[in-house]
């Protein structure tokens, strides 16, 4: 028996279409991840296109294998 974690340098979600410099914006991904805080990041659209660099400010497990994070 374990449990599994992932360990994540880049963040692949369905990215907002207006996104502005310096603005908080919250996604939430299924199973057990972590994220680099306080380091630039890549952000990926769900299609492997890079959108540019970014930097976790928060994590939070919510459970039933959800996490929400703020970049």
């Amino acid at each position: 028996m374990g449990f599994k974690v992932e360990f994540n340098s880049i963040v692949r979600i369905g990215v907002p279409e207006n996104l502005e410099v310096g603005k908080e914006y919250e996604f939430q991904n299924e199973g057990s991840r972590v994220y680099f805080d306080e380091i630039p990041i890549w952000l990926l659209k769900k299609d492997w296109t890079a959108v540019g660099e970014i930097q976790i400010v928060h994590q939070e497990r919510l459970g039933g294998g959800q996490y929400k994070s703020e970049i």
